[in-house]
């Protein structure tokens, strides 16, 4: 597929290495956490939640995912809309660390929309952790992530290509 990715932004272009190489530097930083609920942002955030499932011991019962919508459509630099919810399918999270998933996080609206909506089924903690983190959210001590990003940068995944 072709797309045509904006001239004004830095493209980092990620290879299934790249990819492998960030979420083990992530997994290192969550482990000690040991949530036992992850939820993935549906779709940026399923391979990571897959992958840090997997490396965590954590099964498809401990698994859920949202939808929450953040682009008019799907072409490159869509524009940007509120957070919508879309779907919600979770396990039981009640009294559980949860871990919420997502390949990069620029503004920080859909994270804290999805942390809003878990906060309501009193769950223990909630952390979140993603590939790339924008700049302007490194003060929120509760994401971990695999690399800064910022407003200049265009990320294309392996599963893009």
């Amino acid at each position: 597929m072709k797309y045509n990715y904006p001239k004004n932004r830095r493209k980092i272009d990620l290879d299934w290495g790249d990819y492998d190489n960030l979420v083990r530097e992530i997994f290192t930083k969550v482990k000690n956490y040991q949530p036992d609920v992850i939820v993935a942002n549906c779709r940026g955030g399923l391979p990571l939640g897959v992958h840090l499932a997997h490396l965590l011991g954590i099964g498809t019962q401990n698994f859920g995912c949202v939808t929450i919508v953040r682009h008019i459509d799907d072409k490159i630099a869509s524009d940007l809309i509120n957070p919508l919810t879309k779907g919600l399918l979770l396990p039981n999270i009640k009294d559980k660390k949860v871990l919420i998933t997502e390949d990069t996080v620029g503004t920080g609206e859909t994270l804290e929309t999805i942390r809003s909506l878990l906060k309501n089924d009193g769950p223990k903690e909630i952390r979140a952790t993603c590939l790339f983190l924008n700049e302007r959210n490194l003060n929120k001590d509760w994401i971990d992530y695999g690399k800064v990003s910022t407003d200049k940068d265009w990320i294309i995944f392996p599963w893009e290509k």
